[in-house]
Formats: C-alpha cells, structure tokens, sequence
C-alpha cells in the first residue's frame, strides 16, 4: 500500500485483479527465484570445498544480487503496467 500511495501516487480504492495480484505474483516470483539463487550458492560453495565464511558470503552475495537483478526487472514492470494510468497503458500499446 505504501509503494502504492507513495511511489506511484495513487489513490482510491485498489483493484484486486490489476494491481494486487500481479504485485503479489513478482514478489513470489523474487522469493522463488532469491530461493534457487541462494541454493545453487550454498550447494556450489560446499562442492567447491569453501570453508564456513566463503560459503555465507557466496550465499549473501547470491541472495543480494538476484533481488538487485529481480528489482531492475521489477520496477518497470510495475511502473509501465501495474500501476500506470489507464491512458499511459493505451497510448503504449
């Protein structure tokens, strides 16, 4: 609600099928992804024989770049799409 009111100044009531959802869908979809990421990092860090220390920060490291990679995916969607005007997604079209 605060991106919502805040960031892209809207107000009024929400829509549950424009703005909700697909907001709720890209936030999942960061949790997966974020998920795998840091998976893939532990599981690579440990066959590579790291010790304790290298493998929590290829974990972190993993965990801060695929939201970092997800947010720059995110933000335009979001801002072109999600939140934009009903004439700004028209007129893009």
């Amino acid at each position: 609600m605060l991106n919502r009111r805040w960031t892209w100044g809207r107000s009024g009531p929400d829509s549950l099928r424009t703005e909700v959802l697909p907001f709720w869908g890209l936030e999942f979809l960061g949790w997966v992804v974020s998920t795998v990421a840091v998976d893939i990092a532990g599981q690579v860090s440990a066959g590579a024989g790291l010790g304790h220390l290298e493998t929590t920060g290829a974990v972190a490291f993993a965990y801060v770049a695929s939201f970092g990679v997800l947010w720059l995916g995110r933000f335009p969607v979001l801002d072109r799409v999600v939140f934009a005007e009903p004439t700004e997604v028209l007129e893009g079209a």
